[in-house]
């Protein structure tokens, strides 16, 4: 069992992007933490620039393959033996984007296991490991969880079911002292976006978000994991099954 002091936080995915700002700011709140990711390189990188990021446990694990998620896990249990935090937030490119009616089945499916499956079956297994005390889990989904997003139908429907599962497992769990809620972010300039992004086309899509942004700009990853933290924190112990929608407004405008 933890004899540590210190909460013991699990972080999917957290190697760049919002997942490394929420890992950042968790050692800022002197949580032990564990975070994955699928290229090690990636976290080298962020080790080399934020030396602190070695108090961190990485795990090298693609989340999609069956036996390295329960491997990872396992790895949790014998090395920690709970969990009293944990985020869902690890993400890959947007597979199945286009008009529904022309994408591949394959597509589609790989998108649903991804950004529904994956997170589910992470779930499972954090609540095997949540203490008699209780804890506290964040799902990260997006905007596209509540509002239609063209071009990217998959990943909105993907996006409803992480909503819809965490509002139902909150209430399940209350009894046992474990909140469940979500953070929706909107465009936030993470690697993810940049990947979208080339020289030549930045400036059309910094437009095109300031035109749909009430607060004209794109958000940041520091701005998304200072909600994640919120909600984990005993500051938030009476929300469950909330939303936190962080996106500068874009959401009140009824399209994504």
């Amino acid at each position: 069992m933890n004899n540590n002091k210190k909460k013991i936080a699990f972080v999917s995915g957290g190697s760049k992007g919002i997942g490394l700002a929420i890992v950042s700011q968790m050692l800022d709140e002197n949580y032990q933490i564990i975070t994955c990711g699928r290229n090690i390189e990636d976290w080298e990188k962020a080790v080399k620039q934020n030396p602190r990021l070695n108090e961190v446990d990485f795990i090298k694990t693609d989340l999609c393959d069956k036996k390295q998620l329960d491997d990872l896990f396992k790895n949790i249990k014998n090395k920690y033996g709970q969990l009293d935090a944990a985020v869902n937030n690890a993400a890959v490119q947007i597979l199945a984007k286009g008009q529904f009616v022309d994408i591949p089945e394959k597509l589609l499916r790989e998108n649903i296991e991804s950004d529904l499956l994956m997170p589910t079956m992470c779930i499972k297994k954090e609540l095997e490991l949540m203490p008699k005390t209780g804890g506290s889990i964040v799902n990260v989904t997006s905007i596209s969880g509540f509002i239609p997003t063209p071009d990217a139908a998959m990943y909105s429907a993907a996006k409803y079911g992480l909503e819809g599962l965490t509002k139902t497992l909150a209430l399940e769990l209350i009894g046992k002292n474990i909140r469940l809620n979500t953070v929706a972010p909107g465009p936030i300039m993470t690697p993810r976006w940049e990947k979208r992004v080339t020289k030549q086309d930045r400036e059309e899509v910094y437009a095109s978000v300031e035109a749909r942004s009430p607060m004209k700009r794109f958000g940041t990853p520091e701005e998304v994991a200072s909600g994640v933290l919120w909600l984990l924190s005993d500051k938030a112990s009476y929300i469950i099954g909330h939303t936190l929608i962080i996106d500068g407004g874009m959401s009140l405008r009824g399209n994504v």
